[in-house]
């Protein structure tokens, strides 16, 4: 079942879940507390529902990183072998 189109974009009643638990995740809400008030059985589930910043956790660790062991930061898709 799909919610009604809102500004043009379809929304399911899910994305509206995944928002709210990203939402309280990002407010400092522990994946426990989360968890209980979607009231999933497994902490994994809940897991799911969070909205994934994982690019930008692999950028922010090439940062941190780019002068370790003498290296400089190389922007994505610039490797030495040209690919």
């Amino acid at each position: 079942m799909r919610a009604n189109s809102i500004n043009g974009t379809t929304i399911a009643p899910h994305d509206m879940r995944r928002t709210f638990a990203t939402d309280l995740y990002n407010l400092g809400m522990t994946i426990r507390e989360i968890q209980t008030l979607l009231g999933h059985a497994s902490a994994t589930t809940t897991e799911t529902y969070l909205f994934d910043d994982s690019k930008e956790y692999r950028q922010k660790a090439a940062k941190l990183n780019a002068n370790r062991f003498g290296m400089t930061q190389r922007s994505e898709g610039n490797h030495e072998d040209g690919s």
